[in-house]
């Protein structure tokens, strides 16, 4: 039952890191992601869609994918111990 969590890490990482670099190569699935998603809608509202995409691009996917890199890591670690 310990190892239950570890394995979530991963998964979770996996998935939301594929998420990312699909929304970095296809600009279709980040503006319908933008337009759609509560949390994009509140971003274009702020900024404009094409700064919102210039954003995403440039500060918000590579976080998030540093952070998804860190949750597989984590859980990786987590097994080897």
């Amino acid at each position: 039952m310990g190892n239950i969590l570890p394995w979530f890490y991963i998964v979770a990482g996996t998935y939301v890191l594929l998420n990312n670099f699909r929304m970095l190569c296809y600009s279709n699935a980040l503006s319908k992601y933008l337009q759609t998603n509560p949390k994009g809608t509140f971003l274009v509202s702020k900024v404009g869609l094409d700064k919102a995409i210039k954003l995403s691009k440039t500060i918000f996917l590579p976080l998030g994918c540093l952070l998804a890199i860190c949750f597989v890591w984590l859980g990786m670690r987590a097994l080897s111990i």
